[in-house]
């Protein structure tokens, strides 16, 4: 169906303004369609400046631009602290990954590894629920090309947390007690206020691995000190 319009708006995407920055260090030839910048450190050859996202990659997706405007934040902070960046991105970068937190390097949790990847073979699901996926809500097929209204519809609130409750927590203790009540040496004591994790009496544990067995988010482990 076809319908006469006013205005006509084309909002399918957007792409930097670079004719500020030609003929500067950061655009030496005007065949340069991005900035060049460190692949870690976002760093461009101009000192002092950083520069990230679709100024850098091209077009991208928004979580990649967020996740560039977070690795510069790291740099800046640590550029203007003096503290070298990849010394202080292994003591906080997650898993295998890109991804870190920044929240660990200004508050570090006590005991914890970074690295540590949690798989679903590290899971014990007998004492999770087993909750299938909602699926969401679709507008129906005659309703779809009336408006401007999203196909895909939200989950009712209440929906949306019980789907929201479905996560595993994986490697988050919970306290949910497994581990202290299925040792059979009594050898875990709990948290408390002399500590503030499950940890085993090092003068009763016989290293049976039980706790580790029934851990259901695999933060149990079993290895040489622990």
């Amino acid at each position: 169906m076809r319908s006469e319009a006013d205005r006509v708006i084309l909002a399918v995407g957007q792409t930097p303004d670079l004719e500020p920055l030609q003929g500067t260090a950061l655009f030496p030839e005007d065949s340069v369609k991005a900035v060049s910048a460190d692949g870690r450190t976002l760093a461009t050859p101009v000192k002092g400046v950083f520069a990230g996202g679709d100024l850098v990659t091209g077009p991208q997706s928004v979580s990649e631009a967020i996740g560039a405007g977070k690795r510069a934040a790291l740099a800046i902070h640590l550029s203007l602290q003096g503290m070298p960046f990849h010394e202080a991105e292994e003591t906080v970068r997650l898993g295998l990954g890109p991804s870190f937190s920044i929240h660990a390097l200004f508050h570090p949790p006590a005991h914890w590894d970074p690295k540590t990847v949690v798989r679903f073979e590290d899971l014990e699901p007998l004492f999770l629920d087993d909750r299938p996926r909602r699926a969401l809500p679709r507008l129906e097929p005659g309703q779809r090309g009336k408006g401007f209204q999203e196909i895909n519809l939200p989950l009712p609130i209440e929906e949306a947390v019980q789907e929201g409750a479905r996560c595993f927590f994986c490697g988050t203790c919970t306290g949910c007690d497994r581990c202290f009540l299925y040792c059979p040496e009594l050898a875990l004591m709990p948290p408390g206020e002399e500590r503030n994790r499950y940890e085993a009496d090092s003068e009763y544990c016989k290293g049976c691995a039980v706790c580790a067995a029934v851990c259901p988010r695999g933060v149990m482990t079993m290895g040489e000190g622990t």
